[in-house]
């Protein structure tokens, strides 16, 4: 269907992008086909086994979720020639992780989300800040951004 940047009425626009052909005639099937393409991709890969999810519990010894990870992190240890850890500590470190992932991903969107307030209001480049947070010691610092370096372009 051809797709003119003409002004239509919806009626006829729905009509070509549903596949139906424009009203001049011309019978073009590349969007139909596309739409089917992303129709059927839109139900999911068909041809792929289906997935059943997992809640990892750690407190459960009767799934091997926290023997997996025990064995996954002491292969890793042996690698780099780091101790390795057995199932108690295992549970301890995958108890604190959850709780510090979404405080660093609420700390790095409250941050964001002022700087683009900054952004919104036109604020000049000196009220801007970067970040550096570490929760753990803990530990903030913020510094002015610096001016981009300005570059010749291709067209000089």
């Amino acid at each position: 269907a051809k797709l003119l940047y003409k002004k239509k009425k919806s009626t006829e626009i729905l009509h070509n992008l549903s596949g139906g052909g424009s009203s001049d005639g011309s019978d073009d099937d590349t969007l139909s086909l596309m739409l089917d393409k992303l129709n059927g991709a839109k139900t999911g890969a068909s041809f792929l086994p289906r997935l059943n999810l997992a809640d990892f519990e750690k407190d459960d010894e009767s799934n091997g979720h926290v023997a997996f990870v025990t064995a996954a992190s002491n292969l890793r240890a042996m690698a780099y020639g780091i101790p390795p850890a057995d199932a108690m500590e295992t549970r301890r470190v995958a108890g604190r992780i959850v709780p510090a992932m979404i405080t660093t991903t609420g700390l790095v969107s409250a941050l964001s989300c002022l700087e683009l307030v900054k952004l919104l209001k036109g604020l000049p480049l000196g009220m801007y800040r970067n970040a550096f947070v570490n929760l753990a010691l803990p530990f903030f610092a913020f510094t002015a951004p610096m001016p981009a370096e300005e570059v010749e372009g291709i067209n000089g």
